[in-house]
């Protein structure tokens, strides 16, 4: 089964099919992954807000699998209707180099 997820497209029916898969006593053993665990832990992290987890610890529990990156963080909020973290600075562009 793949379920593809980017932060920009995450939805709860994403978690909701992983789930499904996960305790689903048929499929086992099932592994979770993308490339950079990032998204595995916003997945989980979902799952863990949904069993009752707090915010904060169904996000640190969403740490410990390889969430990481505040874009997909605020992804994981938005699913669960938590504040989402304000938006980084923007980069600075680089200077024009002197004549």
């Amino acid at each position: 089964m793949s379920v593809p997820v980017t932060p920009g497209t995450f939805r709860l029916e994403d978690a909701l099919a992983v789930q499904k898969v996960l305790e689903d006593p048929w499929t086992g053993p099932v592994l979770l992954h993308c490339g950079s665990a990032n998204r595995v832990g916003g997945v989980l992290a979902v799952l863990e807000a949904r069993k009752g987890r707090t915010l904060d610890e169904a996000l640190a529990a969403g740490r410990a699998a390889g969430l990481s990156s505040p874009t997909m963080e605020n992804a994981v909020r938005r699913v669960l209707g938590a504040p989402l973290l304000p938006e980084p600075p923007a980069a600075a562009a680089p200077a024009a180099p002197k004549p």
